[in-house]
């Protein structure tokens, strides 16, 4: 198939890798800074395009941009009869009704950064306009050798929601740990199997099952001791107590 990427950052990346890789062409990339849209067509072998010059001859329209440029490119480009897609989670599919009757979403889920040296497993959630859109949208995935998962508006942003705390959230917990153990001269590196270990537990068990901790256990004696060593630290102090609470009032218990 034939593919036009408009973006140049990090999910037009590695979606551009994924879709050479499996053997289909890349005809234009589209992006907003020259530089980095020409270094991306360079390296997929395709050409660099400003929007105004955008072929009409390929077979899919990927928008992967920021979604607070989607609307804008909604009100500038003009596909019809093209298939036209953005990679937003958080979209309405409908934004892009403006620039072709054939429309939709084709959202990874997975955390993308166009620095990796390879291609992740990507969860695609899929929607069209109509049926047949859909298809054709699933299959266009299909085709990249990644699994398919048909989802609404509705259903992409409560799993939006979900892939925030699963994501963004813990991530966010693991800056913090590196920052408490760099200012106590401690090595961050030690917790890294920890990590690991809670990752692949996932993959047989639910959350709830591999909960551990002095919050799931109800050790008050221990969590009191933490909070006595973060009283230098009021932030993590008022974070670790909110988390240990919300453990043991946890609605999976």
């Amino acid at each position: 198939m034939e593919v036009v990427l408009i973006g140049s950052g990090n999910v037009a990346t590695i979606l551009g890798r994924l879709i050479i890789q499996k053997g289909h062409i890349v005809k234009q990339v589209i992006g907003h800074t020259s530089q980095n849209a020409v270094l991306l067509a360079k390296t997929l072998g395709a050409d660099y395009a400003t929007l105004s010059e955008i072929t009409y001859n390929a077979n899919i329209y990927i928008i992967a941009v920021k979604d607070h440029a989607i609307s804008l490119l909604a009100d500038q480009l003009k596909l019809p009869g093209k298939l036209v897609v953005h990679t937003s989670g958080a979209l309405q599919k409908d934004i892009l009704s403006k620039i072709s009757d054939s429309y939709g979403v084709m959202w990874p889920l997975q955390s993308i950064r166009k620095e990796i040296d390879y291609i992740p497993d990507i969860p695609f959630l899929v929607d069209g306009n109509n049926e047949s859109v859909t298809d054709e949208i699933a299959d266009f995935i299909r085709k990249l050798d990644q699994s398919v998962t048909i989802a609404d508006d509705m259903e992409r942003a409560k799993m939006h929601i979900a892939a925030v705390f699963t994501s963004n959230f813990v991530n966010h917990l693991y800056a913090l740990a590196a920052d408490f153990m760099q200012k106590e001269h401690l090595d961050y590196s030690l917790l890294l199997p920890l990590i690991k270990e809670t990752a692949i537990r996932l993959e047989n068990n639910s959350p709830a099952m591999v909960q551990t901790g002095p919050a799931i256990r109800g050790d008050i004696v221990t969590i009191e001791k933490h909070m006595r060593i973060l009283e230098a630290y009021p932030y993590l102090r008022k974070l670790y107590l909110r988390m240990s609470n919300s453990i043991m009032q946890s609605p999976y218990k």
